[in-house]
């Protein structure tokens, strides 16, 4: 359980998201399955009931007849028209008192921006599926590093920039994507944009998995260091130190 020689060792106050040599060994993240329905179907039988009523008042008993029929026929073609969206959403940890009233605020302004834009990928899944998915490992793989600051308080320094920047950057890209959907009209100009904020959220992935895994890493080299020690006192204790001896039985 030796460090590797060749292993970079990085600096713990180092807070530029660089790509790590281990994403490859990253653990599958973890999402559940929601289903959003179309507001399309309810919209649709609402307003053919209303122009029927208001043509026909209702003025004889059958009209209701043609009025239920209709409806319910107008809302079964556009529900098949118009099924349910399933979208991927990150699957959620309940954080831990961090013990820190900073890292505290900090995860509360992150999980605040989390929140908001796990909403905006759930409306974006309703016009762009493909893109929806993109998102769900962005914010699944933020879930895990604020869990992970939660239980390590002591590493918040080096997220100063994924909690001040990142996080409500990605909120406001995913909330402006939706924006140049609903106003853009298909125009040249809202494309780009929205090429661009795809392309970012990719780009967000790719420094969040390795952040993720440089804390990790991190980790990892206080435990081996840990691991060296621990092997250092046993070989001694084994080789017959008399201050490390074990007691024996009878003495």
């Amino acid at each position: 359980m030796r460090r590797e020689p060749g292993r970079k060792q990085y600096r713990r106050n180092d807070v530029k998201m660089e790509k790590c040599p281990y994403s490859q060994n990253r653990q599958e993240l973890e999402y559940v399955l929601k289903r959003k329905r179309s507001p399309i179907p309810l919209i649709a039988t609402a307003g053919f009931l209303a122009i029927y009523a208001a043509v026909t008042a209702f003025s004889a008993w059958f009209h209701f007849l043609i009025a239920g029929g209709g409806a319910i026929t107008l809302y079964g073609i556009t529900k098949r028209l118009f099924p349910p969206v399933e979208v991927k959403v990150p699957k959620k940890r309940q954080l831990p008192p961090s013990g820190n009233s900073e890292t505290d605020k900090l995860l509360s302004s992150g999980e605040s921006h989390l929140k908001s834009a796990e909403a905006s990928m759930t409306k974006i899944a309703s016009f762009n599926r493909s893109f929806a998915d993109q998102i769900a490992p962005v914010l699944a793989c933020a879930y895990k590093i604020n869990s992970y600051i939660a239980e390590n308080p002591d590493q918040r320094q080096m997220l100063r920039r994924y909690f001040s920047y990142y996080l409500p950057q990605l909120d406001k890209l995913l909330r402006a994507y939706i924006t140049f959907h609903k106003h853009g009209m298909g125009g040249k100009n809202a494309e780009t944009a929205m090429r661009e904020i795809e392309e970012a959220v990719s780009a967000m992935h790719n420094a969040f998995s390795s952040q993720l895994d440089k804390l990790l890493y991190d980790k990892t080299l206080d435990i081996t260091t840990d691991i060296d020690v621990l092997e250092s006192m046993l070989s001694e204790t084994e080789g017959g130190t008399g201050a490390d001896k074990m007691p024996s039985a009878g003495k």
